[in-house]
């Protein structure tokens, strides 16, 4: 702890905590502000001042941790350096240069990554970055960054070690700082912040905080009007649709539009107008724009669940697609549909690949009864044009196989969502990158989404 904190001063007993030589009025004014490792605000205040890791998402993809600046990135092609968090906007800046290339970002190794707790691990390449990614846990909502609260430094704070009876004067100029002194209190010590400190609430504006009373209110009306959203598996995400009552695209905000007035049905969790009813005429087109675009080269995930309504066994019913919205199927297109005994299948480009375990079971071509979590991921290979594709059903890997120029369309088509199906649909997730198996065992463990917004 004392490695962190600066301006160390030992203070006499009247200075801050309550002990013999204190009037009986100060003693309880001071002791009303005294806090220690297990008091609930400082469990808010660390949440506050932890490394706000979602920051820099545009360059690492996770909120794991984030990466320590400067670093020098190479963004489609050109060299970029980040210095300070204002820099992010630049790797934006050349991804919207044009809506026809494949964006992508490398980082010029050796680079440090930065943990919610501040720990720092050196990443030497980028065998290393992608195994930390993958190892990431995301974290229980109470244990995530506040970031609708930030607080004006530096501020001053009283310490005492009832051990040793001795106190101190802590001057903290940031966010570290503040965390590591907390995150380091032990059962001995306790801590006063010395109010009045400024804070910018989640309207953006400056106010006062005075006391404890006041910090907590400020910090707990930031939580209690955050999105309830856990942000399970979001990195990448770029079509996320709960279907919770309405037809929106979480990551955008942008509604599909139906062909007929949607009705919403009770999803797998029983939570009622949580999943949404297709009959074959009605459908929802929601419009391609450059940060949902998937073309030639992109890694590709789909998860959607379904509970199908159609035992007419010939009907080809496509469940999601991109395409122009014809019948043509020599058009270029792709999408994840149900066909032939009812079964799943990923096409693109005069290629399939098939659920071949569903007509093993003689009950599945008829279910009606029962959802299932259907799940495609494309990868795009190193060398040539070949890629490879997964099919799981319910967490379960049930195909995979290699296709060449799977996404052959350049055309900004848009995204179709039940073009002919008949039954529910639920929980639709499009990612700009191949789930692992362990991933896509983590959604279909998640119970029915109902959220109607998603902080990233």
């Amino acid at each position: 702890m004392k490695k962190v904190l600066q301006s160390i001063l030992v203070l006499s007993c009247i200075a801050v905590f309550a002990i013999s030589c204190q009037d009986e009025e100060n003693e309880t004014r001071q002791n009303e502000e005294t806090l220690s490792k297990t008091a609930p605000l400082t469990g808010l205040m660390k949440r506050v001042s932890m490394n706000a890791t979602a920051d820099d998402n545009v360059i690492d993809s996770t909120s794991c941790f984030s990466v320590k600046l400067p670093v020098n990135l190479i963004v489609n092609s050109q060299s970029v350096t980040i210095n300070t968090e204002n820099d992010y906007h630049l790797v934006n800046d050349i991804f919207e240069v044009t809506d026809t290339d494949q964006d992508y970002v490398d980082f010029v190794f050796p680079i440090t990554i930065v943990y919610p707790d501040y720990s720092e691990v050196v990443v030497q390449n980028q065998t290393q970055f992608d195994a930390l990614k993958d190892a990431c846990q995301e974290p229980e909502p109470e244990q995530r960054n506040i970031s609708c609260v930030s607080i004006h430094y530096p501020i001053r704070v009283f310490g005492y070690n009832s051990n040793y009876q001795l106190a101190h004067t802590y001057t903290i100029r940031n966010d570290m700082e503040f965390f590591l002194l907390l995150f380091n209190l032990n059962a001995t010590e306790f801590y006063a912040v010395d109010y009045p400190i400024t804070i910018t609430n989640r309207e953006g504006n400056q106010v006062t905080i005075r006391n404890n009373i006041e910090m907590t209110g400020a910090i707990q009306d930031c939580v209690n009007n955050q999105c309830p959203n856990p942000n399970i598996l979001t990195n990448d995400l770029i079509i996320y649709m709960p279907f919770a009552n309405e037809v929106r695209d979480l990551v955008s905000g942008d509604y599909a539009v139906p062909a007929a007035a949607p009705t919403f049905v009770t999803d797998r969790n029983g939570n009622a107008n949580s999943a949404i009813s297709f009959t074959r005429t009605n459908f929802l087109r929601l419009n391609v724009t450059s940060a949902r675009n998937i073309q030639v080269g992109n890694p590709l995930t789909i998860s959607v669940w379904i509970k199908m309504q159609n035992t007419v066994m010939g009907d080809l019913e496509r469940i999601f697609e991109k395409s122009d919205g014809s019948s043509n199927h020599l058009q270029p297109r792709f999408g994840l549909a149900v066909y032939d005994l009812n079964t799943p299948l990923y096409y693109g480009n005069n290629y399939s690949l098939w659920d071949n375990e569903w007509n093993r079971d003689p009950n599945l071509p008829t279910d009606t009864t029962n959802w299932h979590h259907i799940v495609i991921t494309v990868e795009h290979a190193a060398a040539g044009n070949i890629s490879n594709v997964k099919i799981y059903r319910d967490g379960v890997l049930r195909n995979s196989g290699q296709g060449s120029d799977l996404f052959s369309n350049t055309q900004a088509f848009d995204y179709y969502i039940g073009k002919d199906f008949q039954g529910f649909v639920d929980d639709l997730r499009v990612y700009r990158k191949v789930l692992t198996p362990q991933q896509v065992t983590t959604l279909f463990q998640l119970e029915g989404d109902n959220n109607n917004c998603l902080d990233n």
